[in-house]
């Protein structure tokens, strides 16, 4: 059996090839002491209905790589030559123990999204070039349908429009690397809801959706002022709030002081020991 992957961009697609492989390779036997990669009796587009526990574990590691970069049910009936989407999620609920292949999905692609976060992808723009078949529009909308999701994107759009001054939606959309929809060229609709949840452009309180984004950024910030900067939530930088060196005036200080407050119900040294210390609570 011989299959040809054609790829535009094989660094961005290797790991799906890899996976698509090994995938080939199980149903196959090929990875037998028969031979490398040469097909035993099992080859051709029939999945075998009873597999190897080893041989159901390969098959998952390349399940959760197909769907974590946006596999569809489709996308796996026609790359796995399963015929048709019915025997999609036959294959997916024997390899992850009866869920349904939306649960599936959500679970990676979250977490997936999450670990791409951490590392400095934050915008639904800069995330989706690492999901099949998801614009920046439907990344938001896909991010936004969970509590944690939610939480994530409440406290990015309330830093954008503290950091950026935004007080339009074609900003925010722009930072966030989002467009308006195709029809009408309209705002879409999961954002409009998401900030009129929040209270509308001009009238969020910043406290009630930085807090989680500060948390995060509090081990990596060198003191107060810093993290307010990294959160998008600065000071003003008039004269009434910066010395002429650029440092925080008397007042400056004050505003810096109250936002920390407001974030963590304590000072920035506090808040410190409490998340990063080994804090174990209250006695």
């Amino acid at each position: 059996m011989e299959i040809l992957f054609i790829s535009q961009d094989y660094q961005h697609d290797c790991k799906c090839i890899e996976a698509l492989e090994d995938f080939y390779m199980v149903i196959s036997r090929s990875q037998y002491p028969e031979g490398y990669n040469i097909a035993t009796g099992a080859a051709g587009p029939h999945v075998r209905e009873e597999i190897s526990g080893h041989a159901l574990k390969r098959m998952k590691e390349a399940l959760d790589t197909l769907i974590s970069n946006g596999f569809s049910r489709a996308d796996l009936a026609f790359y796995l030559k399963l015929g048709n989407e019915a025997r999609v999620d036959k294959l997916i609920q024997n390899a992850y123990e009866g869920k349904k292949f939306t649960v599936v999905q959500r679970e990676l692609i979250e977490g997936k999204i999450f670990d791409l976060v951490e590392i400095g992808y934050v915008t639904p723009g800069d995330l989706f070039p690492y999901f099949k078949g998801f614009t920046p529009n439907e990344l938001f909308s896909f991010i936004v349908k969970s509590e944690k999701g939610r939480r994530y994107m409440k406290a990015l759009v309330a830093s954008l429009i503290s950091k950026y001054g935004i007080d339009r939606y074609a900003g925010l959309l722009e930072h966030l690397g989002m467009q308006p929809t195709r029809l009408y060229r309209a705002i879409p609709g999961s954002l409009q809801a998401l900030v009129k949840d929040m209270g509308g452009l001009r009238n969020i309180i910043y406290e009630n959706y930085l807090t989680p984004l500060a948390i995060r950024m509090l081990e990596s910030s060198k003191n107060a002022h810093d993290l307010l900067i990294k959160i998008g939530w600065d000071i003003p930088t008039g004269p009434t709030y910066r010395l002429t060196s650029g440092k925080p005036s008397k007042t400056g200080i004050r505003i810096i002081e109250d936002r920390i407050f407001k974030l963590f119900g304590m000072s920035y040294e506090e808040a410190k020991v409490r998340y990063f210390n080994g804090y174990l609570g209250d006695h």
